[in-house]
């Protein structure tokens, strides 16, 4: 079964930009590591693929 989260993280996005997609990230325990990125893309591209990581194993 497989969790319906990415909506939620996509909604996170568009509300409250880059940060709030970190803060709904840290609420489900995802803490990707964003210490490479050049750009609010690369921290964007990178916590979504760790979201999308904990939701694939549900």
């Amino acid at each position: 079964m497989k969790l319906t989260i990415k909506p939620l993280s996509t909604k996170a996005l568009l509300n409250g930009g880059v940060a709030e997609l970190l803060s709904y990230a840290e609420t489900l325990g995802v803490a990707a590591d964003i210490s490479d990125c050049r750009s609010v893309c690369g921290v964007c591209r990178k916590t979504m693929a760790a979201i999308k990581d904990i939701t694939e194993d549900v």
